[in-house]
């Protein structure tokens, strides 16, 4: 049985597997106590071997729980089964490799774009030599609405827990305003990064992951009717690609 775990800006996702079979899974905010996880925990004591990604250095209390069992921590030494074609793999985000091997894990020898909609928006783009070829950054909704409020003197701290389609075109107050800017802002964002990479590679298949990509799911999936660019959303994509570096790490 594997354990893995995806530790974000915000929450600490955790999953377990039985070989390549995700059976439980559990997001946990950040910095919440780890009661919730201990409690998430207890049925698995037969965990025997363990996968941590972290974008910082947030201690999870996994190691204390299960401290004889081997623990990787994923960087960019990592073996991976995908090569990175990236021009600073020591900078790479340790959950942008996951995602990425998650992806090339579903749809191995083909191009892959993954977006990924969370505390930022990623863009990253796997091909079908099975290489990872970069991406983009940018701030996702939470943290341009903390922008706002944080860079001018009037704009109140707003929060969006609504989709895309409830979001009105003409805001009609300032609290709508910053909520059509940010979320429309977003989602025209990712739109025209998908469209710029289907020109440069009409084949590619496009995966929606992360925290907030329900805000925007429907919405993109009914901007791409083609069968050949159709939009596929996995949350747990990142699990995945983390129990695939496990497993490939394994059998080395």
């Amino acid at each position: 049985m594997n354990l893995v775990a995806d530790i974000g800006n915000t929450r600490a996702k955790i999953g377990v597997f039985d070989d390549e079979n995700l059976i439980a899974n559990v997001a946990i905010e950040k910095d919440s106590d780890t009661k919730a996880l201990e409690t998430f925990l207890q049925p698995f004591g037969d965990v025997q071997q363990i996968i941590i990604s972290s974008v910082g250095n947030k201690e999870t209390g996994i190691s204390s729980l299960y401290p004889d069992v081997p623990i990787i921590e994923l960087t960019s030494k990592t073996p991976l089964p995908i090569e990175l074609s990236y021009d600073t793999p020591a900078t790479l985000g340790a959950d942008r490799i996951a995602i990425a091997v998650g992806a090339n894990n579903r749809f191995r020898n083909e191009n892959v774009l993954v977006v990924d909609v969370g505390t930022c928006i990623t863009f990253d783009f796997i091909g079908n030599k099975n290489e990872y070829g970069g991406g983009s950054i940018s701030p996702g909704k939470d943290l341009r609405f903390k922008a706002l409020n944080n860079y001018t003197e009037k704009l109140p701290l707003i929060k969006a827990e609504i989709p895309l389609a409830q979001v009105e075109l003409q805001g009609k107050s300032t609290h709508k305003s910053i909520l059509t800017g940010v979320m429309r802002g977003i989602f025209n964002e990712v739109l025209g990064l998908i469209g710029q990479y289907i020109e440069q590679t009409p084949d590619i298949k496009i995966v929606l992951t992360g925290g907030d990509y329900p805000y925007f799911e429907k919405g993109l999936i009914g901007s791409f009717q083609s069968k050949k660019n159709l939009i596929f959303a996995d949350p747990y994509l990142a699990l995945v690609g983390l129990n695939v570096i496990l497993n490939f790490n394994a059998n080395r």
